[in-house]
């Protein structure tokens, strides 16, 4: 009896996981696509009212030299939303990724009795 219960714990140690654990990497990866939803909403109104104070200020002090710098100004917003939306999506589908090959490479437990 004691060797079937020892041969049994063997097994179950074999199975568990010592990688990663799932619901963590999960949690990861949902955290990650939420944030990245919140960072475009948050720089894109951020983008949106430096563009309309832009746009109040030029009406009143207009120089072409000047509207490029404006613009870089107030395009900046948008293009660190857009860099952290891309990177947050990337690593939680990278995240998922991951876990599916990890599941599909894994050797199919045998359910002997």
């Amino acid at each position: 009896m004691t060797d079937q219960m020892s041969d049994l714990l063997k097994d179950n140690k074999q199975e568990t996981d010592t990688y990663h654990d799932q619901e963590n990497l999960l949690r990861i990866a949902v955290t990650s696509d939420r944030l990245s939803w919140l960072f475009l909403a948050l720089f894109t109104v951020t983008g949106i009212f430096i563009a309309l104070f832009l746009y109040w200020y030029i009406k009143s002090t207009f120089s072409v030299e000047q509207l490029v710098v404006y613009l870089l100004f107030a395009i900046t917003p948008f293009v660190l939303g857009g860099f952290l939306w891309i990177a947050s999506r990337a690593l939680s589908e990278v995240i998922y990724l991951l876990m599916d090959i990890e599941d599909n490479t894994r050797k199919p437990k045998s359910h002997e009795a």
